[in-house]
């Protein structure tokens, strides 16, 4: 009798399912085209999103995570459940994203009978960026657990820009199980080439949650100065949600009160319809303080849509000053403002960019790309 090939069960683990929806369910497709059973592990706010993924044919598994979760006693809750999870599953990988999910996830793994852990280390930005004692001491900590964590060898990280790389290769990770992987990939049908609509106004548009180390308080001043210069054909919209939970948000007052006060600045608050929104639009901007690799600026790129961002890690892996956009120092309202103006005046050199924007996505950036990339990871 021929042997029976036991199918192989990967435990995707996502905190936030907006984030699994946007950012991973192509890849979690294909890990269930190539014949992986798959458990999709994150929180549920109702029976609805459970049942949305589970018509994808993939398993659930309900992490109960919670706004206060993100306390000392939340974070222990969490380790249990990941490793009861663990423990009833018996994956044979479990994929893990965030670096809080990642650590979290490594505790319950060491004590588990799952098989290989794979990390992503995404959204370290506040981690690197934030200069607080506080900060600094949650950083030192972190990287210590980690760095014990990684010893075994059933442990695989993911990073996503050149920076991160050469920070972390050899000192929390031995070199042979980091892997550098740029980004999540972007579908080239759904953001598909676009012309420019017609101007004026030229739209600036700023899709991201509504975070200070976002630079989104650089961009609400940038907005001020081109006001002041009396630019109201340039329009710079916000499009974003909030995140109360996360000190580094900004208020929904705080945000109601720039608009107010800025005719051409408008807040649109979460949207679904990321293409659409980059079809009506001239430029994209993101005026991070740091990424991983940001899907935001991957989508307008896909768009054929001319970039503004800062000369951070993972923002300079997207935009290539002079070639498809124009980097500025982070934290810098008056450069930032300067390089949105020149290119609102600028029609034809936007309209370079937006191509070269697009042929570096079709050359390095697509789902197929870069999924087939951490499928390797697999094999």
């Amino acid at each position: 009798m021929d042997d029976v090939v036991k199918t192989k069960t990967v435990m995707l683990v996502v905190a936030d399912i907006g984030y699994f929806m946007s950012h991973r369910l192509a890849f979690a497709l294909a890990l269930k085209n190539a014949g992986f059973r798959l458990v999709v592990a994150t929180t549920f706010s109702s029976p609805v999103e459970s049942q949305k993924l589970s018509a994808y044919g993939f398993e659930v598994f309900d992490l109960r995570l919670r706004a206060k979760g993100v306390a000392f006693l939340g974070n222990l809750k969490l380790v249990w459940r990941l490793w009861r999870g663990f423990i009833k599953l018996r994956p044979d990988y479990v994929h893990v994203v965030s670096v809080r999910m990642v650590l979290l996830g490594l505790i319950a793994f060491r004590f588990s009978r799952a098989k290989q852990f794979i990390g992503l280390l995404a959204g370290m930005g506040y981690l690197f960026t934030s200069r607080s004692r506080l900060t600094r001491f949650l950083k030192s900590i972190t990287f210590s657990l980690l760095r014990l964590l990684c010893l075994s060898s059933k442990v695989r990280l993911i990073v996503q820009n050149d920076d991160d790389y050469n920070t972390l290769a050899n000192r929390l990770i031995e070199k042979s199980r980091l892997f550098l992987i740029k980004g999540s990939g972007v579908s080239l049908s759904d953001y598909a080439y676009l012309p420019e609509p017609k101007a004026p106004p030229v739209v600036v548009s700023c899709i991201s949650r509504m975070l200070k180390d976002k630079g989104i308080v650089e961009l609400c001043e940038a907005a001020r100065i081109l006001y002041q210069k009396g630019r109201s054909d340039i329009h710079i919209q916000l499009v974003g949600d909030i995140h109360e939970v996360n000190p580094n948000s900004l208020s929904r007052q705080a945000l109601l009160n720039f608009c107010e006060e800025l005719p051409n600045l408008f807040w649109l608050g979460r949207r679904n319809d990321v293409a659409h929104i980059y079809s009506n639009s001239h430029i994209a901007v993101l005026p991070s303080y740091r990424e991983g690799l940001p899907k935001t600026l991957l989508e307008a790129a896909a768009c054929g849509r001319a970039i503004v961002s800062t000369d951070v890690p993972g923002c300079r892996e997207i935009c290539h000053d002079g070639e498809n956009g124009y980097l500025v120092p982070s934290k810098n309202s008056v450069a930032l403002a300067a390089a949105i103006e020149s290119l609102a005046d600028g029609s034809e050199i936007r309209q370079k960019f937006g191509r070269a924007s697009r042929h570096m996505v079709e050359a390095l950036f697509s789902d197929e790309i870069v999924i087939a990339q951490i499928m390797r990871l697999y094999a």
